[in-house]
């Protein structure tokens, strides 16, 4: 009997080492695309699920993927939002960490904005999984 004991205790100290080893961050955008109407607005919306929880490091970063790429909006935990200058004053980010959400709004869009952008997350030990997820808008 001793012996079944000791094997499940082996057994479940198995599955709590390698478990959470196995888990990795995992970031989406549930649209594939955007369709907009020049002179309108857009929501874009990134979900992310951390493998952990977070603490202390944390960034989240929407892009326009291109060559070259260039910042829209960042997020460090714990400090205001940075916008990159081409998009001050027509784009603001707004990030739930507790959720999992971060909403990116461009207002007023124009020809330009018709682009790729992807949303991603860096967590220290949390590289794996899906740390990007992208996204099309494409402006009418």
């Amino acid at each position: 009997m001793t012996m079944r004991r000791h094997f499940r205790w082996q057994k479940l100290f198995l599955i709590l080492t390698v478990f959470p080893c196995c888990c990795s961050v995992k970031v989406s955008i549930p649209e594939k695309e955007y369709k907009v109407a020049k002179g309108q607005d857009v929501t874009l919306t990134c979900s992310f699920i951390p493998a952990n929880p977070i603490t202390n490091n944390f960034l989240l970063a929407w892009d326009v993927v291109g060559v070259p790429s260039k910042a829209v909006a960042s997020y460090f935990l714990n400090s205001p939002v940075d916008i990159a200058p081409s998009y001050e004053g027509r784009a603001s980010l707004e990030v739930n960490v507790e959720r999992g959400i971060a909403t990116l709004h461009l207002k007023k869009v124009t020809m330009e904005d018709s682009c790729h952008y992807q949303c991603s997350v860096r967590i220290p030990n949390d590289d794996e999984g899906t740390p990007i997820a992208s996204t099309s808008v494409l402006v009418l």
